[in-house]
């Protein structure tokens, strides 16, 4: 048994927000080779992420608690058994249950950039929970590592003053899966690949249109095109002579240039010559493949 108790006090503008928080992991070993864990844990966070869209963009920002933002909370409650079975194999299968209180959603103004002039009287708060089960398999040998990861999970949202009843997150991806492999070929060079899926990310876009006048019925009520990459990384490492590891590494995100999408929007148009409107959705993409360098000194 493992048992935490731990303390945060976040102070701002002469508001203090204090939060105690206690943790618990307890690991039983019915033998050699399998192993029970189970863990409680809970967590505040004293700054929040505003955005005026649900795209990952840079333009977002980060707003500290206030008199009357409080920090989010979270209470998380995980278990599962751990194996350790021939041939250098590993396989782990653990299920969660998460709760989460006091999270925000921004109402105000659609854009790229957040208004944040009065961002405090612009944010809805509710409560969310995430719940599954994740899976574990791995095989390791001195120059070979490989690996592939499953997640099957829900995440939904309750914000009075959007929804009567729990909606799905935008992140509500039912399945995730990542394969990655790693090869070292000798001590100066060595590859890696990871290839990464989930079911899509979910937006809210309009289910009808009254005239020029668009109608929602519920929140992320569209989920978008399932999500795929792969990524390739070379690591070619080096001695220096003062006898320090140098690496130079080259890395190809998305190798195969799939063109995710990254948002998506109902178009609603009157075709030319035609006397009745047209809808149909639309979806766009905006980051193709990526190569990246970079070099590590260790000294």
């Amino acid at each position: 048994a493992n048992l935490g108790l731990r303390y945060t006090c976040f102070i701002n503008d002469g508001m203090t927000h204090h939060s105690v928080e206690p943790r618990a992991a307890l690991r039983f070993q019915f033998a050699p080779v399998v192993a029970m864990k189970m863990s409680y844990t809970e967590m505040s966070q004293a700054v929040h992420l505003v955005r005026a869209n649900y795209l990952d963009l840079p333009l977002s920002v980060w707003m500290p608690t206030t008199e009357s933002v409080a920090p989010m909370r979270s209470r998380e409650a995980a278990g599962g058994f751990y194996l350790d079975l021939p041939h250098n194999i590993t396989l782990n299968l653990e299920g969660y249950w998460k709760m989460l209180y006091d999270i925000y959603e921004y109402s105000g103004k659609d854009g790229l950039f957040t208004d944040i002039s009065d961002w405090e009287h612009q944010l809805l708060s509710g409560k969310g929970r995430s719940y599954g089960a994740e899976m574990e398999a791995r095989w390791r040998t001195e120059k070979m590592d490989v690996a592939a990861y499953y997640t099957l999970s829900w995440t939904e949202r309750y914000f009075e003053g959007i929804y009567h009843d729990w909606f799905p997150a935008r992140t509500d991806n039912r399945h995730k899966l990542t394969l990655t492999a790693t090869r070292k070929f000798s001590d100066k060079f060595e590859m890696y690949s990871g290839w990464h899926y989930h079911t899509g990310d979910r937006a809210t876009i309009p289910t009808q249109f009254i005239g020029d006048k668009a109608y929602y019925d519920s929140p992320y009520n569209y989920q978008m095109s399932d999500y795929h990459r792969l990524d390739l990384g070379f690591n070619f490492h080096k001695t220096t002579k003062r006898g320090n590891e140098s690496i130079w590494n080259l890395t190809l995100y998305n190798a195969y240039c799939r063109l995710n999408p990254v948002f998506a929007y109902l178009k609603h148009y009157l075709p030319e010559g035609n006397s009745e409107y047209k809808t149909e959705f639309v979806e766009k993409s905006l980051i193709p493949i990526i190569p990246s360098f970079n070099y590590t000194l260790r000294f």
